[in-house]
């Protein structure tokens, strides 16, 4: 099992760990970066170098990383500088920071990626030992999410639900709403499916918060614990493994 995000302060973490740099240029093309990048990523794979640093996310994500570059050379102050996601290596959960470079005369000449590999203190290994080879081998048990301009890790028992929001995620708690930069897709793939399930194309629900099943007219809904916690609408294809997740006989 991995170490949890709460045995080190966020700050604390971050200077304990190695990071990534990578030079882009003004138009997003890999220029150069550290040993540790070099050591850390497919190079020989993905051959970065001269090509668009989206190219070197999984094809579902490089929408978000050009729209996380967008959203930089417009206000470099944006609350949305900080990224976490996964890209195309086994095992790994990356922390991404980017910010944009600007020469003397304030012109644009290219962006500077950090990142820090965070993979230990948010995942842990599945325990049952019966996970297909081509499968995801750890599970989140932590989410990283966006608070004042930083990052929090939130522990996944404590979320109620997580409601898809364009390439983001928001994250229900007890302790209200917070967004999440990985994509519900991601977070479907890397929760655990004892835990978590996805009961409609926006939704996953954490099944020891659901307190309740309810129609309205045709359509089935989810009641969950918690104050701002919503009403999450239950798919029709979903609904069979819902009532066996909650052990609701099936009936008709």
């Amino acid at each position: 099992m991995a170490v949890g995000i709460g045995a080190k302060h966020s700050l604390e973490l971050l200077e304990s760990l190695p990071a990534g740099i990578i030079h882009l240029n003004a138009e997003r093309e890999v220029l150069a970066m550290n040993d540790y990048a070099r050591a850390v990523l497919p190079i020989d794979v993905k051959k970065p170098f001269g090509k668009l640093v989206s190219a070197f996310h999984k094809a579902r994500s490089r929408s978000k990383v050009d729209s996380l570059l967008d959203e930089t050379a417009a206000c470099p102050m944006s609350q949305q500088t900080s990224l976490t996601m996964m890209i195309d290596i086994p095992d790994r959960m990356l922390l991404i920071k980017l910010s944009q470079l600007k020469n003397e005369a304030h012109a644009p000449t290219g962006y500077a990626l950090i990142f820090f590999d965070v993979t230990r203190y948010v995942t842990e290994k599945h325990m049952d030992g019966e996970t297909p080879r081509d499968a995801n081998p750890f599970q989140l048990n932590h989410l990283p999410t966006l608070v004042d301009r930083g990052v929090r890790f939130v522990s996944v028992s404590a979320i109620t639900c997580l409601e898809s929001n364009a390439h983001a995620t928001r994250v229900f708690t007890a302790d209200g709403v917070r967004m999440c930069n990985l994509s519900i897709g991601d977070l479907h793939e890397k929760l655990d499916p004892r835990q978590f399930l996805r009961v409609h194309r926006r939704y996953i629900v954490n099944l020891a918060h659901v307190t309740g099943l309810a129609r309205v007219g045709s359509r089935t809904h989810l009641m969950l614990a918690g104050p701002d916690s919503p009403e999450v609408p239950v798919s029709r294809d979903s609904l069979p493994a819902l009532k066996q997740a909650l052990r609701i006989a099936t009936r008709g």
